[in-house]
């Protein structure tokens, strides 16, 4: 009993005295439409999470497509190339060494941050930019311990729902939703794709996005106005149609709703911050 408890207290204080992962570097990065890293290796887990863009990341010879707060867990020595499929991205990448964090079922998997761990993820990137002293590498540290922990109790609870199922068809339907953004999507042409009924594919967004379908395709519909807006000089008239809306008045009433400001004036606050 008493050298159980011994080897329990020994435990512990290895535990309390060391991080149960060794951080090699922290990054962040924006690229361009042309973002394409050739097929490489690190020899310590990688964690890439994107803040903002579309990225399709192969690792080994497996595909998986990212956007905004979607990240992967990639092992050691394991070949991976990412590239941009769509929006720019804007990214954050971490190497580490792990000694004893828990996250082996984590690895090769879409992980999909809710606002919590986005939140997290959002004070990684502040601090990077910004480090406020020299406790800075601890609050890194600390925060991204946090973050992995939560993305991987995430990933559990899915996993009971048939994750590999329903990312499935959440990434089937996003990718249509992506490639007819100028349609009139209805609800049930939207489950029609994923052979699913309107409510049963309501759940499953629901579970692994945390929004219904149509919300979603919202977003994506004002993901890509921004970027037609800040990227073309196409009239405003024309870019409300490109993502769906015959109607301008409807298309600038959710954009102020998404951004806060009008089409035009994001447009030429665009434009004015680049002099």
């Amino acid at each position: 009993m008493i050298i159980v408890l011994f080897a329990i207290l020994v435990k512990l204080k290895h535990i309390m005295a060391e991080y149960p992962i060794n951080v090699i570097s922290f990054n962040i990065n924006s690229a361009g439409k042309d973002y394409c890293v050739p097929p490489h290796r690190h020899n310590f887990w990688q964690f890439y999470y994107l803040k903002d863009g579309d990225v399709e990341m192969t690792v080994s010879e497996n595909k998986f497509c990212l956007t905004n707060g979607n990240s992967i867990l990639i092992p050691p020595r394991v070949i991976r190339s990412p590239k941009c499929i769509g929006k720019p991205p804007y990214y954050m990448f971490v190497l580490f060494k792990n000694i004893c964090l828990d996250i082996d079922g984590m690895r090769e998997k879409v992980l999909h941050a809710q606002s919590e761990q986005q939140d997290q993820a959002q004070k990684i990137f502040d601090e990077i930019k910004m480090p406020k002293d020299m406790n800075s590498s601890y609050l890194l540290t600390s925060t991204l311990i946090n973050l992995l922990i939560e993305l991987r109790r995430m990933l559990e609870q899915k996993q009971t729902f048939s994750e590999e199922y329903y990312d499935e068809i959440v990434s089937k339907v996003d990718m249509y939703m992506r490639s007819n953004l100028h349609l009139p999507l209805r609800r049930k042409d939207i489950a029609h794709i994923a052979h699913v009924s309107p409510p049963h594919l309501a759940r499953i967004f629901h579970h692994v996005l945390g929004m219904p379908p149509l919300k979603r395709l919202t977003q994506l519909r004002m993901q890509h106005a921004k970027f037609l807006l800040s990227q073309s000089t196409q009239p405003i008239t024309t870019i409300s149609a490109n993502v769906g809306y015959e109607s301008i008045s409807h298309f600038s009433r959710l954009f102020r709703k998404h951004s806060d400001k009008s089409p035009r004036q994001f447009r030429k606050e665009f434009f004015e911050n680049l002099t």
